[in-house]
């Protein structure tokens, strides 16, 4: 997601990172949803903190036409969800 501005004798890149909509996983309920913005990628077997729970990212994909992409991370069996 790069956009090329061009200048005299320069070219310059402007990334832009993209936002996310999450979903919180539980075994295969889903718990939680909500959207996210990071200043660094995801990456799939990350551990991250969600709503003040620490999971796994078990998959990033895009969403047709938009450019948010969704994220699953997947919460630890033990994990009570109290908050």
């Amino acid at each position: 997601m790069a956009r090329y501005t061009r200048m005299p004798n320069r070219v310059i890149t402007i990334i832009s990172m993209p936002d996310y909509r999450y979903e919180l996983r539980l075994a295969d309920e889903v718990v939680a949803t909500g959207h996210l913005t990071r200043d660094e990628p995801f990456d799939v077997g990350e551990h991250v903190v969600v709503n003040g729970h620490v999971g796994i990212v078990r998959s990033i994909e895009p969403r047709l036409g938009e450019r948010e992409l969704d994220v699953v991370v997947q919460l630890p069996a033990e994990d009570p969800l109290e908050t």
